[in-house]
C-alpha cells in the first residue's frame, strides 16, 4: 500500500505484483460522507416510493427508504409496518449515510446503524452474532465462541474477515472501543433531539485512516507513506488499533531517492492516466472498451490484432477472451465501477468455452472486497454483473463535466452540420463512396477529357470529307 500527501489531497494505491490494482482519493475538502451518522429531521414522507426525504445538511436531502427503517425504534405497537405511520414532517431521526449523494441523487441513508471497527462491526439495534463467510467454519466458531462472551446484551455484532487469527485481547480491545463511540452518540443524540437543525453526531475518518482500518492487513508486505500530516495520522491509529502491524510502516522521503516521489517507484501516475482512457490494451493485441452511460456501464471486448497460434478460430477467441477476463476484473476495481455492467465477449460456439470464460471471470473477481454478483450468460452472448456503487469512481475523481457538451461528448447544431462550402455531401463524410481512394483517404483524379476543337480544324476536316465523297462518286460512275 502506498500513500503520498500532495498540496491539498491524499491518495492511496494499493499495487499487486508492481500493478496498481485500488486507488482512493482524500481532498481536504472532501465531499464523502459514507458511514457518517447524523441526527436528521424529516422533511417529507412519500407513501406511494415509500420513502422519507431527511434533512443531514447537505444541498440535496437524503433518501430513507422503508426497507432501511429500524422499526424497533418506530414503537409502531401492532401498527402495519407503513413509512408513513412511522414518520411525519419534522420529526427527528437518527440516520447513517450509505451511499454518498450521485449525480442528481440525495444521499442514500439507513436508521439501521452499524460502527465499523478493524475487527468487528457493532450493531446497536440488533442482538445477533454474524460472521463472514469468507473465513473457515473452524476460525468462524473461534471467533463466534469469542465473541458470545463478550458481546453487549442487546447489541449485535458481526465478525470481519479481517478477524482472521486475531487474538481474544484484540477482538475485546476493539468491541470496548466500539462501544465507547456508540454512547458517544447517544449522549449526543439525547442533547441534540430537540433541535431543529440537523446535527453530525460522528464522521467517519479520512479516506486514508478508513483504506487503512478497512483493508491493511498481514497480507500486504508494506505501507510506504509520503507525508508529514498523514504520516503522523496513520502512525497514531496504528499505535492504538494496531500495534502488530507498526512494523510494516515505512516513510518515504523524497530527499533520499534524488527528489522522486513515492509514486514514481512503480509509475503509478502512468498506471493512472492509463486507467482512465476509454480503450485498454490487452498484452496479447486485443482491446476492451468501457463506456458508462446512466444505466449501465457497458465492456466491449475485441480481438483487435490479437491472431493466437490456436488450431482454431474458437480457441483463438477464448484465449482472448480469457484474457480480458483477467483485465476486466483489475479495471472494475481500479476504476471503482459501481452498478449494472453488460460485459459483450468476442462469440464463442461451444458452451464449454463460455462456462471457462465465466468462471475465469468469477475467479479474478475473488479479490475485489466490494460486493458483487455475476450472472449466467444471455441468450445474446452477454455477461451480466452487478457491482455495489457506495462513492465517484476513478474517472469522476479525475475529471470535471465538460461546460460546452454538458458531457455528451458532441454539441447539437440548430441546422445540418454538412457545410454550404462542399457541393460534394460526401465531402464531410471521407469522400464519395464510389470514388477510388489511396490509402492516404484522397480520391483518383479522373482523366482530363479532350478539350473542343477550334473552328480551322473543323473547316479542314469538312474540306477532307468533301474530298473523299467526290472522289468515291467519280470512281462509281
Amino acid at each position: 500500500m502506498v500513500v503520498r500527501e500532495k498540496e491539498h489531497h491524499t491518495q492511496i494505491s494499493v499495487v499487486e505484483d508492481n500493478i496498481l490494482v485500488e486507488h482512493y482519493v482524500s481532498d481536504i475538502q472532501e465531499v464523502q460522507t459514507v458511514g457518517n451518522i447524523y441526527l436528521g429531521r424529516v422533511q417529507n414522507v412519500l407513501p406511494s416510493m415509500e420513502a422519507a426525504f431527511v434533512d443531514i445538511g447537505q444541498a440535496r436531502n437524503g433518501v430513507l427508504y422503508a426497507g432501511e427503517v429500524n422499526w424497533d425504534a418506530a414503537r409502531l405497537e401492532g401498527q402495519p409496518r407503513r413509512i408513513e405511520l412511522a414518520f411525519k414532517s419534522g420529526d427527528p431521526v437518527l440516520v447513517q449515510v450509505t451511499k454518498d449523494p450521485i449525480g442528481h441523487k440525495g444521499a442514500r441513508l439507513t436508521s439501521q446503524v452499524t460502527l465499523a471497527g478493524r475487527f468487528l462491526v457493532l450493531v446497536p439495534s440488533g442482538g445477533m452474532t454474524g460472521v463472514s463467510r469468507k473465513l473457515s467454519e473452524r476460525e468462524r466458531s473461534r471467533l463466534k465462541g469469542i465473541v458470545s462472551k463478550i458481546a453487549p446484551k442487546d447489541m449485535g455484532v458481526i465478525i470481519r474477515t479481517a478477524a482472521e487469527g486475531a487474538s481474544e485481547e484484540a477482538i475485546v480491545k476493539d468491541l470496548e472501543s466500539l462501544v465507547r463511540q456508540w454512547e458517544r452518540i447517544n449522549a449526543k443524540r439525547e442533547e441534540f433531539w430537540h433541535g431543529k437543525r440537523p446535527k453530525l453526531l460522528q464522521g467517519e475518518p479520512d479516506v486514508a485512516i478508513r483504506v487503512v482500518r478497512d483493508i491493511f492487513n498481514d497480507d500486504f508486505g508494506k505501507l510506504i507513506v509520503e507525508g508529514d500530516k498523514v504520516y503522523g495520522r496513520i502512525e497514531e491509529y496504528l499505535d492504538t488499533m494496531a500495534p502488530d502491524l507498526k512494523d510494516k510502516l515505512e516513510k518515504w522521503d523524497p530527499a533520499e531517492h534524488e527528489g522522486k516521489d513515492v509514486f514514481d517507484k512503480w509509475q503509478i501516475d502512468s498506471q493512472l492516466r492509463k486507467g482512465m482512457e476509454r480503450q485498454v490494451y490487452l498484452p496479447s493485441g486485443g482491446s476492451i472498451v468501457i463506456d458508462r452511460t446512466e444505466a449501465m456501464t457497458t465492456i466491449d471486448v475485441n480481438t483487435g490484432r490479437f491472431i493466437g497460434k490456436g488450431k482454431s478460430l474458437e480457441e483463438t477467441v477464448t484465449r482472448c477472451n480469457l484474457e480480458a477476463s483477467e483485465e476486466i476484473a483489475r479495471q472494475l476495481r481500479l476504476r471503482d465501477i459501481g452498478g449494472m455492467v453488460m460485459i459483450d465477449y468476442v462469440d464463442m460456439v461451444m458452451p464449454a468455452n463460455r462456462d471457462l470464460v465465466l468462471r475465469r471471470l468469477v475467479e479474478c473477481l475473488a479479490r475485489d472486497r466490494t460486493k458483487h454478483q455475476v450472472a449466467e450468460v444471455t441468450s445474446l452472448g452477454l455477461v451480466q454483473m452487478t457491482r455495489k456503487r457506495i462513492g465517484q469512481g476513478l474517472v469522476e475523481a479525475f475529471s470535471e463535466e465538460c461546460p460546452t457538451c454538458k458531457g455528451r461528448g458532441f454539441i447539437l447544431h440548430d441546422q445540418p452540420t454538412v457545410s454550404a462550402d462542399y457541393d460534394d455531401p460526401y465531402a464531410l463524410r471521407g469522400g464519395d463512396p464510389f470514388v477510388k481512394t489511396n490509402k492516404h483517404g484522397r480520391g483518383t483524379a479522373p482523366a482530363p477529357e479532350p478539350a473542343g476543337s477550334s473552328a480551322d480544324v473543323k473547316a479542314k476536316l469538312a474540306q477532307i470529307a468533301a474530298a473523299a465523297v467526290a472522289a468515291n462518286n467519280t470512281e462509281e460512275e
